[in-house]
């Protein structure tokens, strides 16, 4: 397997310096209710923030999550300087373990009701923030480690992938009944719910998975949380207010659901073209 959708080594570089610039922006905006004052804006009046500190008419909260975001994604998707097939498949399995550790931190996050506010705000803040550092962190600790080759530890499919997939279809139903019709329910509620069983069915196999099939997996996770990063930097800077709280806390589920319905189609594809032909190998997704 070729390394692909990699950016050249010296990106790195650059992902260090816009990350650490972003992420000490964003504490301190969050923290101690410091902003940006050239940042300010006064071409229109914007709800403030709902969770987190605000900062009026002030671009700042923006600059820090896109800094933070796009320097931690040029630092885990850049070449190192040997970058052969086991960097490859290494950083995929990295990729895949922190998407399923952080899924498991923040279905803990939403739980913790004794301190409701504060965790649930970091939760929904820094998703795919506290995702790529446990991302870059995985995958830094098995170079370091020097393995060449490592697993990511996979459920059964039964009771856990069957049981992951009824449940978190019924409370998806649910959450687009609640956002659609606006009904006065707090989408929070039912996240307690989807989260687990969420993280239930991409944790668990399929039931035939081979090493094909798992290699789709892997290659799906990652082209899922590259979308889902670049579609929220973009909503970001485009949506304000409640409606912005609502992208926010979709996005607590949007990567293991852009993931589910990728996956499951490539499944699909490769399974039609078994039909058509001798066995295929899994589809290249460069």
């Amino acid at each position: 397997m070729k390394p692909t959708l990699l950016l050249p080594r010296y990106f790195k570089i650059i992902g260090f310096i816009t990350a650490a610039t972003g992420i000490i922006i964003g504490a301190l905006f969050e923290f101690d209710d410091r902003y940006l004052p050239f940042l300010d804006y006064n071409s229109g009046y914007r709800s403030p923030p709902l969770v987190g500190l605000g900062g009026g008419d002030n671009f700042t909260d923006e600059v820090a999550t896109t800094l933070a975001i796009l320097g931690l994604m040029l630092i885990g998707f850049s070449k190192f300087k040997l970058e052969n097939q086991q960097t490859a498949i290494l950083r995929l399995k990295a990729l895949y373990w922190a998407v399923l550790v952080n899924v498991g931190l923040i279905a803990i996050l939403m739980l913790n009701v004794i301190n409701f506010s504060h965790s649930t705000g970091f939760a929904v803040d820094d998703n795919l923030i506290s995702l790529l550092l446990i991302f870059i962190g995985r995958l830094y600790y098995l170079r370091l480690k020097r393995k060449k080759q490592t697993s990511v530890f996979y459920l059964s499919y039964l009771p856990f992938n069957l049981v992951g997939k009824i449940t978190a279809i019924i409370f998806i139903i649910g959450l687009s009944i609640i956002i659609g019709f606006d009904l006065k329910i707090g989408p929070e509620y039912l996240l307690y719910f989807i989260l687990p069983c969420m993280l239930l069915w991409i944790w668990s196999k399929e039931k035939n998975e081979d090493a094909d099939v798992e290699l789709i997996r892997l290659k799906t996770m990652r082209l899922s949380v590259l979308i889902n990063c670049v579609i929220f930097v973009v909503l970001t800077w485009t949506i304000y207010g409640v409606a912005y709280l609502t992208v926010q806390f979709v996005a607590l589920i949007s990567v293991q659901l852009v993931f589910v319905i990728i996956f499951y189609a490539l499944i699909y594809k490769a399974s039609k073209s078994d039909d058509k032909g001798p066995p295929i190998t899994a589809p290249v997704m460069s």
